[in-house]
């Protein structure tokens, strides 16, 4: 028996139920509404995107198609939204082409929906298309300035633009590809799209299949290093594991095995500069310093590279002036065989608060110590005998002295 009141209590709760996820649930309640009114169409619109969401793409495309085949009066917004969903799942089933003329139609009848212009550039980018996605995206972005996910699209077209690398992205995107490669590009896609975690499982799974591929871990450790970077964690266990993937690429790579050969472009300089990154963040400058110089040797121009290697020439400068400005008291270093000893961290407090206060005889001392005790103090570093003499004769008499003199400005 009809009851619209009924259908309606049930369409929303389903609308509820789909809110939280709870796919199942939703549908039974879409489906105890339509029992009630069967041409409630919002509980139609809402079933088929929960069936789409389950993952029956040709049970949603049927509902929706024939909601498009009665003879019922329809707003221009719901078919905007029944064709909006018709695109949606057309996407999902990768029928780029399907899915394009489905939002096309959708934008006729809600030329200001964001979403719509969104999802259209997600089905240009798809097949390569990288121009009509910039145009959708512009769209999705005038009708919602927040709309991120556009912005970061946008940004990332324009960077492969600028950067030269538009061509390959788009061969990347559009060639045809056995199981193995449809993994790889998969990954690839959504690593440029930024969806890291699901680039990271695609990549995974590529291995799994052909776990030879030298270029396919550097793509995997690529995408976990920017991962970390969006998640903004510096997790020493995480870069130990992205710098064994580099590592066994780096392996693989001259035994002939991959399936594709390493170029400048496609491998070896991204593994050098990951590389790089990753020492730099263990704070081995060093090994950083030289890894971006491997990959600068590979090739010249990349400019991220460069920007890490003066960055981390502009860290070791400032480190060199901040030692340079608080020395250590290299004798009493030597003598205790530790900077962090109780006496050597009051004879640093007596030359920094006492010492360096009286510009002549104070200064004087200072400068005379670091010319004289270098050399001192390496002599006394191999010998036990001129430690325990040096300690017991010199060191512990002075830093007594300093205590008892100026106990107030020394803890």
């Amino acid at each position: 028996m009809r009851d619209e009141e009924k259908s309606l209590i049930h369409s929303k709760r389903g609308l509820a139920y789909l809110k939280d996820g709870l796919i199942d649930k939703a549908i039974e309640e879409f489906e105890i509404s339509l029992n009630y009114a069967p041409d409630n169409i919002g509980a139609i619109v809402n079933l088929g995107t929960a069936l789409q969401q389950k993952g029956l793409f040709n049970d949603a495309i049927s509902i929706l198609k024939s909601l498009l085949n009665q003879n019922w009066e329809i707003s221009d917004e719901n078919l905007g939204i029944i064709h909006y969903n018709l695109g949606n799942t057309y996407r999902d089933k990768k029928l780029e082409d399907k899915a394009i003329e489905q939002y096309k139609i959708a934008i006729e009848k809600r030329p200001n929906h964001a979403s719509t212009w969104y999802n259209l550039g997600q089905s240009y980018f798809a097949k390569g298309e990288f121009e009509n996605a910039i145009k959708a995206y512009e769209k999705a972005i005038e009708n919602n300035p927040d709309h991120t996910e556009a912005k970061d699209m946008l940004a990332h077209l324009k960077d492969l633009k600028a950067s030269g690398d538009i061509e390959w992205a788009k061969e990347i995107i559009t060639k045809p590809l056995d199981e193995f490669e449809q993994m790889s590009v998969q990954g690839e896609k959504y690593r440029l799209q930024g969806k890291l975690n699901s680039a990271i499982n695609e990549f995974e799974k590529a291995l799994d299949t052909y776990p030879e591929e030298g270029a396919l871990y550097i793509r995997l450790a690529g995408a976990q290093f920017d991962l970390m970077h969006e998640e903004d964690r510096k997790d020493p266990s995480v870069i130990q594991e992205i710098l064994k993937l580099l590592n066994k690429a780096e392996q693989l790579i001259p035994s002939g095995k991959s399936k594709h050969p390493m170029d400048k472009y496609n491998g070896l300089s991204e593994l050098h500069d990951l590389k790089g990154r990753c020492y730099a963040l263990l704070e081995n400058y060093q090994l950083a310093t030289e890894e971006l110089e491997k990959a600068l040797q590979i090739d010249p121009d990349r400019e991220d590279s460069l920007r890490m290697l003066s960055k981390i020439k502009s860290f070791k400068e400032f480190m060199q002036k901040k030692e340079s400005k608080s020395k250590g008291c290299f004798m009493a270093t030597a003598v205790y065989s530790s900077q962090y000893a109780p006496e050597v961290q009051i004879l640093k407090k007596f030359r920094d608060n006492y010492l360096s206060k009286f510009p002549v005889i104070g200064i004087w001392l200072i400068e005379n110590y670091y010319k004289i005790s270098p050399n001192i103090a390496k002599v006394m570093k191999q010998s036990v005998f001129l430690k325990k003499t040096c300690r017991i004769i010199v060191i512990n008499p002075i830093v007594k002295l300093i205590v008892q003199f100026c106990k107030r400005g020394i803890k």
